[in-house]
């Protein structure tokens, strides 16, 4: 989906989190000239506003395996049909947020979009977590370890129904799947990201490599045999070159080693870039296996 109207949709969602605060976020974003660093480079924005969130103090945490489920499920999905609803009229949603929870909503609304086209979706990921615990497995609750499981059909009924999907039904494959910058994995995430075939760049493959080359390799990742990446991997790299040949001990993520990162490189940073993504494969990752 090629767009020159970009809309913003604000999500001061913290319920997910283990701690308040990142519901400020939208607030900050955009007191730091979001809208204008986008029209500076040419394109319409139109801000939406946010969508409204209940706050934790006037709630109850019903269930210490999935903490504040109700209301974040009621965001998710409102968020969900927003973002379907921009990319059927041919906008692009840039969400601004708030917590990992909030990925469930922005990306099932571009599957749920894709899904009516006969499309389907790529997804990178930066993060420094695996972000794929289920209620199952999650040391703490807090939902916002858990939007990347769900996103992939696994989890709580409430979370993996979110956009009219059914039980188990995954958005996209994970064949098409790129995390990038991860440093600490749980023991059960692991398990979860080797089954499914999942690449990961740690934060070791992007001090050997550089950003740049990691980069690339993840966007071929998500969008390898598609049309929808084709114009963002000519601007990145100056060419239409596909995925190419990589040392697979480069390309996958040796999770076994992650490195403790202090500064500017230890605080969690996140975004996510949701296309078409492209043909089925799979992959072995044997350096899980360690």
């Amino acid at each position: 989906m090629a767009s020159s109207l970009i809309r913003l949709i604000g999500v001061p969602l913290d319920l997910g989190a283990g701690r308040r605060g990142v519901d400020m976020g939208p607030s900050a974003l955009r007191i730091a000239g979001a809208r204008k660093t986008l029209e500076r480079l040419g394109y319409e924005v139109i801000d939406d506003g946010d969508i409204v969130v209940v706050c934790p103090e006037v709630q109850e945490v019903r269930d210490p395996k999935l903490r504040y489920l109700p209301e974040i499920v009621r965001t998710v999905d409102n968020l969900s049909g927003k973002v379907e609803r921009t990319m059927g009229r041919g906008e692009f949603p840039v969400v601004l947020g708030g917590d990992h929870s909030m990925a469930i909503g922005t990306i099932s609304g571009a599957a749920a979009h894709h899904r009516g086209e006969d499309q389907k979706m790529g997804l990178l990921w930066f993060d420094a977590h695996g972000d794929a615990n289920t209620p199952d497995t999650s040391p703490s609750g807090n939902i916002h370890g858990m939007p990347l499981a769900v996103v992939l059909g696994r989890g709580a009924k409430e979370l993996v129904e979110v956009g009219g999907f059914g039980r188990d039904e995954a958005r996209l494959d994970p064949a098409h799947v790129a995390l990038i910058g991860v440093r600490s994995v749980d023991e059960c995430e692991r398990g979860v990201l080797k089954e499914l075939g999942i690449t990961v760049f740690t934060m070791e493959n992007i001090d050997r490599r550089g950003i740049h080359a990691v980069t690339k390799d993840a966007i071929a990742i998500a969008s390898a045999g598609t049309e929808a990446f084709r114009e963002l991997r000519r601007r990145f790299d100056g060419s239409s070159r596909g995925r190419g040949s990589r040392d697979s001990g480069e390309r996958r993520a040796d999770l076994s080693r992650s490195a403790h990162r202090d500064g500017a490189c230890g605080r969690k940073r996140k975004a996510l870039l949701v296309r078409i993504g492209g043909s089925q494969s799979s992959s072995r990752h044997p350096e899980l296996d360690s």
